[in-house]
């Protein structure tokens, strides 16, 4: 199965008036990932489900890229948002991979420096604070027939926005 991870796309600046959670994807924001999402199109890459983040901005980015026709499936995952844990995520991974034998592709919606983290650990065993996702960037992972992914994972590529537009 492929994993993609993508980063939310650009949001507003922390602001007193805005809860962290609610802060939306900026005019830029918007724009960059509809371009990645249609970049992604253009790839003929379709995804199972879109996992997202509960925060505002990555709900908003795993929505363009459902628009975009990418999937026709979204759910919410407490455990990508900033405070998430990748155990708990890999706890989910295992049932869904379960119950979907036959899911090829999903993708991740959250945030840094999770995502990058992540990424690490699911490819080397542990983090190396050497990957960093821009904003609306994408990493997509091939993930073994295995249970434990730890350290398993093959790296297959890492596009920072800029390389899609």
């Amino acid at each position: 199965m492929e994993i993609f991870l993508m980063r939310h796309g650009i949001a507003e600046d922390l602001s007193p008036d805005t809860a962290d959670a609610d802060r939306e994807l900026t005019t830029k924001g918007i724009t960059k990932t509809e371009l990645v999402a249609r970049q992604l199109c253009k790839k003929g890459w379709e995804f199972d489900l879109v996992l997202s983040s509960p925060l505002v901005r990555a709900c908003q980015t795993a929505q363009i890229l459902l628009e975009a026709g990418l999937s026709e499936v979204l759910e919410i995952h407490p455990n990508l948002a900033p405070d998430g844990l990748l155990e708990n995520w890999l706890e989910w991974f295992t049932s869904y991979r379960l119950t979907n034998p036959t899911a090829g592709r999903l993708v991740l919606v959250g945030h840094e420096p999770n995502l990058s983290q992540w990424a690490e650990i699911l490819v080397f065993g542990q983090e190396f604070d050497h990957i960093h996702l821009k904003k609306a960037g994408v990493i997509a992972l091939q993930a073994p027939n295995t249970v434990d992914l730890i350290g398993k994972c093959e790296l297959l590529w890492l596009v920072p926005p800029k390389c899609w537009i």
